[in-house]
């Protein structure tokens, strides 16, 4: 969870947030997929009634996928303001886009 605090006043705008980032990653609980495989036989993929496998390709594993924490990060930078004044930014939800965080995606831009 992140909290912003912003107060208007007449001379502009005071931004505080917390610095806490968190990580996840997207899981598959291997007990989701028991329908998919024949415990009894080896546990080989199962078989319909049509004679065709269960599964048939990746989404069906993938559409069970859960983002689970994987780690904090206690000190993320959530306000970005440019080097030319007159706006700002605050970032919630996710400090990383691929293996960049936010912050620096957000300077390069700048550039």
């Amino acid at each position: 969870m992140t909290t912003l605090v912003a107060i208007n006043t007449r001379d502009g705008v005071v931004m505080g947030s917390d610095s806490l980032g968190t990580m996840v990653k997207s899981l598959v609980d291997p007990g989701d997929l028991t329908e998919y495989f024949d415990v009894s036989n080896g546990a080989k993929i199962r078989i319909s009634p049509d004679g065709r496998p269960v599964l048939g390709d990746l989404s069906q594993i993938t559409a069970r996928c859960h983002e689970v924490t994987c780690s904090h990060l206690t000190n993320v930078d959530k306000i970005f303001f440019p080097a030319s004044a007159g706006n700002g930014c605050h970032v919630r939800r996710m400090a990383f886009i691929g293996d960049r965080s936010v912050k620096s995606l957000y300077r390069r831009i700048q550039k």
